[in-house]
């Protein structure tokens, strides 16, 4: 299961996480915006990004690109004889 826990032992789908995350950002922006129209320094508000969520990707040793478990199997071969790397 790769639900990442939450209080009380219950997890919580991937969606949700992303969900409340993305919800944060916004708060943020506004935040920004309401502080610009204010007139107020924006580098002295205190900003909660959230939660980071779990990167569960494989990076790729030779070009550094993060794939899925399955799709790294297949890159990560065929991306070390590749002579120009992005």
């Amino acid at each position: 299961d790769d639900r990442p826990a939450v209080a009380g032992g219950k997890s919580r789908p991937k969606w949700k996480a992303e969900s409340d995350q993305f919800r944060q950002a916004m708060k943020a922006a506004r935040q920004i915006t309401e502080a610009q129209k204010a007139g107020i320094d924006i580098r002295t508000l205190h900003i909660d990004s959230g939660p980071e969520l779990p990167d569960d990707r494989v990076p790729c040793p030779h070009c550094g690109r993060k794939f899925a478990e399955i799709t790294a199997q297949r890159h990560i071969p065929s991306c070390k004889n590749t002579m120009n790397k992005p």
